[in-house]
């Protein structure tokens, strides 16, 4: 028996007329036994087996036993690749990062580079510096990788006629909505700004993106006061154009994730929504965070912490999956998430309904059964050293120092 595998399923009429010339001294096979898949009931595969005189033996869906040894030959083919990718990784030194540079740590070529370089020219630059407009610092006595986009702010601090700024993005209690209504809409390019602060919100900088949130609500009429709110993030940005993320090398939370969930309830005055913000970190870095304004008017302010954790949780979801697929060796341990709001803690660990719950929405409810299977543990923090707190409002100077320094 052989076997063949395929890249795509859109290979397989240009397998099967491959394999037919390798097997064209031993006969035509006489049918083909296939499942119900789109490659194989095609017009061109039915086309080609037509002229070719091959029958076709379909089987029942749901039913892979009826492949015969088929089936256990293509089990035994994956176990056979996954054990070999497993003894490679052995072979082979641990690194600290994901991205290799092309040498191990006895400062021999890697395999992969090697077998790349025989196919097609390979030119090995050293250590990643720049990457997606970040640049990347390594300091590999410190076991520190920092992601920062510094020349990005300066220059876009120049293209402003910004220099400097404070020592936080936006001052508390400003108000974006009040504001005259008969004020002529602003001629300046507010959406260039503002785009251009998204950017760096989503890519290194987290301490702006609720202040980018709030001032991006007025990008379809911008007033002055929405212009000097944005150059006052700017500002900021230039004043800390050194900032960005940093991620440590035996860090005490080790090779695993730690989530924060926060939100600020009913802040918005024009339409009573809350702000959520979640912030995922490993490696004491920050690798995922959101800044959102509720798409729901919630009740209650344990109901905007506990939808809140939810947003969160699909992250978490999403990460891990991520997770699995760069390290299919390494268990994913329970993910520790940290809420400040008792109430929203306990809803997400007792799953009974009372009156003053039962109308929360049932899609929010998926949180109890990752806390019950034990894929997530929700732990009480105090609001002074919730992580996630700067991304919901805006902080006095001390309190957002120090939670964007930890």
């Amino acid at each position: 028996m052989k076997l063949y595998g395929m890249r795509r399923k859109s290979d397989t009429l240009a397998f099967v007329m491959k394999f037919l010339a390798v097997m064209s001294g031993t006969g035509v096979p006489r049918s083909f036994r296939m499942d119900n898949g789109g490659e194989f009931v095609g017009r061109d595969f039915i086309a080609f087996c037509d002229n070719a005189g091959i029958r076709r033996t379909y089987t029942a869906p749901g039913t892979p036993h009826k492949n015969g040894p088929a089936e256990s030959a293509i089990l035994r083919v994956n176990k056979a690749g996954h054990a070999a990718r497993l003894k490679a990784r052995r072979l082979f030194p641990k690194i600290d990062f994901t991205r290799v540079t092309g040498f191990g740590r006895d400062g021999e070529r890697l395999w992969l580079e090697s077998d790349l370089n025989t196919m097609v020219p390979v030119k090995n630059l050293g250590d990643l510096r720049w990457y997606s407009g970040c640049f990347d610092e390594r300091d590999w006595d410190a076991g520190t990788l920092k992601s920062s986009q510094q020349t990005y702010a300066e220059e876009l601090g120049m293209e402003f006629g910004v220099e400097y700024g404070k020592e936080i993005p936006l001052p508390v209690g400003l108000k974006l909505s009040e504001f005259d209504q008969d004020e002529a809409v602003v001629s300046w390019p507010f959406r260039e700004l503002i785009g251009s602060l998204m950017w760096l919100a989503r890519q290194t900088r987290p301490d702006i993106a609720n202040e980018v949130r709030a001032v991006a609500r007025y990008c379809v009429s911008p007033k002055e006061i929405h212009w000097r709110a944005g150059l006052g993030i700017l500002g900021y940005v230039v004043w800390t154009s050194g900032l960005g993320i940093t991620f440590r090398r035996g860090s005490v939370a080790g090779l695993s994730m730690e989530v924060f969930a926060d939100a600020d309830y009913a802040s918005k005055a024009a339409d009573r929504r809350s702000v959520p913000g979640g912030l995922v970190m490993c490696g004491e870095g920050c690798i995922s965070w959101f800044s959102r304004t509720q798409k729901c008017v919630t009740l209650s302010r344990t109901e905007t912490e506990y939808v809140s954790l939810a947003d969160v949780m699909k992250e978490v979801l999403l990460l891990e999956q991520v997770w699995r697929f760069m390290l299919p060796e390494v268990g994913l341990p329970c993910i520790p998430v940290f809420e400040d709001n008792q109430g929203a803690i306990q809803l997400a660990q007792n799953p009974f309904s009372n009156s003053d719950s039962k109308h929360i929405d049932i899609r929010h409810h998926f949180i109890r059964e990752l806390v019950g299977r034990k894929g997530i543990s929700i732990f009480h923090v105090v609001s002074a050293y919730q992580h996630a707190d700067f991304l919901t409002k805006a902080l006095h100077v001390g309190d957002f120092e120090f939670v964007v320094i930890s």
